[in-house]
C-alpha cells in the first residue's frame, strides 16, 4: 500500500470520527436542537419585550393627566366643576351654581370682611345681594390704588360674626349657600342659580368698578 493511500485513509478516519462526535453530542451547526433552542430564546425575548411594553403602556395610562384641574378652593370639590357663566342683559355677572342649601363657600384668598350686612353689588346698573371679601394677600394692600374683591352673590349665611370686621385665611369657611334663587334689582331671576361667584376690582381714587374675569378663570380653569 502506497504512502498516499495510507494518508488518505487516515484523513477519512479522522473526519468520520469528528462527524460522529458532532452528531452524537448534537453539536452539528444545522441540527434541529440548535434551531429549537434559538427559536425558544427568541420567543422568550419577545414575551419579555411584550410584557415590558404592556407594563409601560399600563403605567402610562394610569398616570395622572397633566390637564387635571387643580383642587377647588372656594367650593367643595364635588360642586366645583358645575359652574356656568351667567349673563344679565348681555353683561357677565359671574359663575353660577345650583347648590344644596348650606353648601360651604370658602375664602379664595386671605381677606378682610369689613363687617357689613348683606349688601347690593352694582353691575351694569343692576344690583344683586351679596357678601364680599377684600383681598389683603399683599403686605401693602391698604396702599394700592386697585383693590380686588370676592363676591358671593345670593342670600347666604355668613360663617363668621356678622357685623364685625374680621380677617380670614385662604380656605377658611366664609359662608353657606342659601336656597333662594338670585334676582336682580328689577325682580328678574337669573335662571335657577342660588349662588353666583365673581371677582371685581375697584379703583380707590376714582371709585370705578370693573370685572376681573381672569381671576375667576384662575380658580375655575374650565371657563372658556
Amino acid at each position: 500500500m502506497s504512502k498516499l493511500i495510507k494518508i488518505t485513509i487516515l484523513i477519512l478516519v479522522v473526519l468520520s470520527v469528528t462527524f460522529s462526535t458532532l452528531f452524537y453530542f448534537d453539536l452539528w451547526p444545522f441540527s434541529k436542537r440548535q434551531t429549537s433552542l434559538t427559536s425558544e430564546k427568541n420567543t422568550s425575548e419577545n414575551v419579555v419585550d411584550s410584557e415590558i411594553t404592556s407594563e409601560a403602556i399600563d403605567s402610562s395610562s394610569s398616570s395622572p393627566s397633566s390637564e387635571v384641574s387643580s383642587p377647588c378652593v372656594i367650593l367643595d370639590d364635588e360642586y366645583c366643576s358645575q359652574g356656568e357663566l351667567v349673563y344679565d342683559d348681555g353683561q357677565l355677572i359671574g359663575l353660577g351654581f345650583i347648590l344644596p342649601e348650606r353648601s360651604k363657600i370658602y375664602a379664595p384668598f386671605k381677606g378682610l370682611y369689613e363687617g357689613g350686612e348683606e349688601t347690593l353689588v352694582e353691575i351694569n346698573n343692576r344690583h344683586y345681594p351679596t357678601f364680599d371679601l377684600m383681598d389683603v394677600t399683599k403686605d401693602d394692600w391698604g396702599q394700592q390704588d386697585i383693590q380686588t374683591f370676592f363676591f358671593a352673590i345670593g342670600s347666604h349665611k355668613l360663617a363668621i360674626e356678622e357685623g364685625e370686621e374680621a380677617k380670614i385665611e385662604k380656605g377658611q369657611l366664609f359662608a353657606s349657600a342659601g336656597s333662594l334663587i338670585i334676582m336682580n334689582s328689577f325682580g328678574e331671576s337669573l335662571g335657577d342659580y342660588n349662588l353666583i361667584l365673581t371677582f371685581r376690582d375697584v379703583n380707590i381714587k376714582t371709585g370705578e368698578w370693573s370685572d376681573n374675569p381672569e381671576l375667576l378663570k384662575e380658580f375655575f380653569n374650565y371657563i372658556d
